[in-house]
């Protein structure tokens, strides 16, 4: 059960970001020495694979 409790969790989660309802907020630290106050978001591309990796561990 609590498998696809995560599993449910992760599609919402998925779905909510697809549409824009909800943003992925990350601790980061630039590295190229920019700092310009803004928040680290992943982009578009990276962000199926940070969704991959997050149910690979609820696995």
């Amino acid at each position: 059960m609590w498998l696809k409790e995560k599993q449910d969790e992760n599609e919402k989660l998925n779905a909510a970001v697809a549409a824009g309802t909800v943003r992925l907020r990350l601790a980061a630290t630039c590295t190229t020495g920019v700092d310009d106050g803004g928040t680290a978001e992943l982009n578009a591309t990276a962000r199926p694979t940070y969704n991959a990796l997050r149910a690979g561990i609820a696995k």
